[in-house]
């Protein structure tokens, strides 16, 4: 799923997460829309997300190997943007930054804004 050794480093670097800012972004996005605070954003929306993301994967969205899924999963929340699209990486997990496909995730981003 990931590059051992960038694992191996994050976890001998990891550091601590306040309570208080662990609390809010659980809050943040466990709230449903039209009460969430995507429902303000007015701009077309890009959707990346790893395949095997244990986050986003479980419980919300039925099905992250299907960009169709995780689109209709995730509309509901971006009802003011103008459009909404998805790009799966495939075999990815959460930390795209940190898999070995992450030009092609950083490719992919930069097509969509050139083209947005």
């Amino acid at each position: 799923m990931g590059d051992p050794s960038v694992i191996s480093y994050d976890e001998q670097h990891k550091d601590l997460v306040a309570s208080t800012e662990f609390d809010t972004a659980v809050s943040t996005v466990d709230t449903l829309p039209p009460l969430n605070v995507s429902d303000k954003i007015t701009v077309p929306v890009l959707v990346v997300v790893g395949e095997q993301d244990a986050l986003l994967c479980v419980g919300r969205v039925p099905d992250c190997t299907d960009p169709g899924a995780v689109r209709a999963s995730e509309l509901p929340y971006y009802q003011s943007a103008p459009s909404l699209d998805v790009f799966m990486v495939p075999g990815a997990g959460h930390d795209l930054t940190a898999e070995p496909s992450a030009d092609e995730s950083f490719g992919a981003i930069n097509q969509w804004i050139e083209t947005h």
